[in-house]
């Protein structure tokens, strides 16, 4: 196809992920380019790729960063609960098997995690794990993990969408938050 760019947010899980990944821009001998957008505490991953062309960039100013900031804050807004429940457990478990690359102790990753959850998802709290997940991922007994049935989580809130349509409205059912979502239109 005629892939031109691929941007990838967040480090590849190794760096022949990272080269396949932008490899598709290069196909049929035709040429291409490749961002890598990368958090402070994934730079380390830069080391396995330092025999590679990459041009690093500064980030963006506060200035820069607020109208995007704005638009993230209403799309996420709109996800459900159980969705980004979902990508909170597998966030935690993609860098919680790359905490020797980033040098997070468990600690540092939960924090990060539950920043993630309620700062940038706008959720509550942090969502609950199953002991046994916890378990799986080799991080009982770590501060800021919220284990299931210990304490009941309220539901979301729902926000005022910022002028985006299709804002979703919680109901109660079986004590559980339920999302109205308008359908979604996927180009492929």
């Amino acid at each position: 196809p005629d892939v031109t760019h691929v941007v990838q947010v967040g480090m590849a899980s190794d760096r022949a992920t990272y080269i396949h990944r932008l490899g598709r821009t290069a196909r049929a001998g035709k040429q291409g380019g490749g961002v890598l957008l990368l958090a402070d505490f994934e730079k380390r991953f830069l080391d396995t790729l330092d025999d590679l062309p990459i041009r690093k960039k500064d980030a963006i100013s506060a200035a820069e960063r607020r109208p995007l900031e704005a638009e993230l804050n209403d799309a996420f807004s709109q996800l459900p609960e159980e969705l980004l429940n979902g990508a909170y457990q597998a966030w935690l478990g993609f860098y919680n098997s790359q905490r020797k690359t980033t040098n997070l102790t468990p600690e540092a990753l939960v924090a990060l995690a539950n920043s993630l959850a309620t700062d940038t998802m706008q959720l509550p709290s942090p969502p609950a794990l199953e002991a046994k997940i916890i378990g799986k991922m080799g991080l009982k007994g770590v501060k800021g993990l919220v284990k299931a049935n210990d304490a009941p989580r309220p539901p979301r809130a729902p926000r005022a969408s910022g002028g985006v349509s299709g804002a979703r409205s919680a109901v109660e059912a079986n004590g559980r938050p339920v999302w109205d979502a308008p359908p979604r239109s996927h180009n492929t």
